[in-house]
C-alpha cells in the first residue's frame, strides 16, 4: 500500500521447516541464533527460550528442563531475570548477571535463591552479591557440605548483622575488603626489592578477593556453621584485626 501496489499482488518470502511440533519449531529457532547461526542469541534470550519451551512446548531437553527449574526457585523468591535492554534493571529482585544462573546447578541457584528471602528490605541483586554467593554454594558443596535450608538461612542472617549482606561496589563490606588488603599487601611485599614491588595497590572486586575475605570473616564470626575449603586463587589472607 506504501508503494501503491495492490497487496493483493504482492508476494511475501516465507520459508518450511519440516518439523513435527512447536517444540522442533522453538529449538530451530535458538539454534540458528547460537554458535552454529549468523545471529546469537543473548544469554538471557537464550535462557528464557528453554523457559517457555518447557512450559508451552513440553520440551524434554535436560539443559531446557534444569533452565525451567532454575526458573521456578527465581519466582518463588520474587527474582527474575533481565538485561540493561528492557530498562528494568533497577528493580527489586532483578537479575541482571546471568554468568551465575547459566554456569551453576539448580541446586546452588535454589540455595542462592533462599539466600536472597533473607533480605528485609527487597532490592536488584547485584554482580558479586551473586558471583560470590552462588561460588560459596558451590564451593562448599563441591567440598562435601550440602547447606540445609536453615543453614541458609542462617548464613543470610548472619552476613545481614555483619554488614546488610550488602555486596554493592561501594558498601562498607568493601571498604573492610580493600583495607585488609591493602595492609595485607604492604607485609606482602615489605620484603621484597623495589623493582618487584607494585606501584600500586590493585584490588578487584571479585570472588577472589572478596571471596577470600569473606571465608576468613565466616571462619571467625559464624559459629556453628560449616566452612569449605576455601578455593580461591589468591595470596590474598587477610588479618584478623581487619575483620568484623
Amino acid at each position: 500500500m506504501i508503494f501503491g501496489q495492490d497487496p493483493r499482488k504482492v508476494q511475501v518470502p516465507s520459508i518450511e521447516y519440516k518439523v513435527k511440533n512447536r517444540s522442533e519449531i522453538r529449538e530451530n529457532f535458538v539454534n540458528g541464533n547460537s554458535d552454529i547461526g549468523k545471529l546469537r542469541l543473548d544469554s538471557i534470550d537464550l535462557f528464557r527460550q528453554m523457559v517457555l519451551g518447557v512450559r508451552l512446548d513440553g520440551n524434554k531437553k535436560a539443559e531446557w528442563v534444569e533452565a525451567e527449574q532454575k526458573q521456578q526457585y527465581l519466582e518463588q523468591a520474587g527474582l527474575f531475570v533481565t538485561a540493561e535492554k528492557f530498562g528494568d534493571t533497577h528493580m527489586p529482585g532483578a537479575i541482571s548477571r546471568m554468568a551465575e544462573i547459566d554456569k551453576y546447578t539448580s541446586d546452588i541457584i535454589r540455595k542462592f535463591c533462599l539466600y536472597t528471602t533473607t533480605i528485609p528490605t527487597p532490592r536488584p541483586i547485584i554482580s558479586q552479591e551473586i558471583e560470590i554467593m552462588c561460588a560459596w554454594f558451590n564451593m562448599a558443596k563441591e567440598d562435601g557440605i550440602d547447606y540445609t535450608d536453615d543453614e541458609v538461612v542462617s548464613l543470610g542472617d548472619h552476613l545481614q548483622e555483619l554488614f546488610d549482606a550488602d555486596f554493592h561496589e561501594s558498601s562498607p563490606f568493601w571498604i573492610k575488603v580493600r583495607t585488609a588488603y591493602e595492609n595485607w599487601h604492604k607485609k606482602y611485599y615489605a620484603g621484597m626489592p623495589a623493582q618487584h614491588q607494585p606501584k600500586h595497590v590493585k584490588m578487584s572486586k571479585n570472588w577472589n578477593t572478596g571471596g577470600t575475605f569473606l571465608w576468613h570473616q565466616l571462619t571467625k564470626s559464624w559459629t556453628g556453621g560449616r566452612i569449605p575449603t576455601l578455593n580461591a586463587s589468591t595470596p590474598f589472607i587477610p588479618a584478623r584485626k581487619d575483620l568484623y
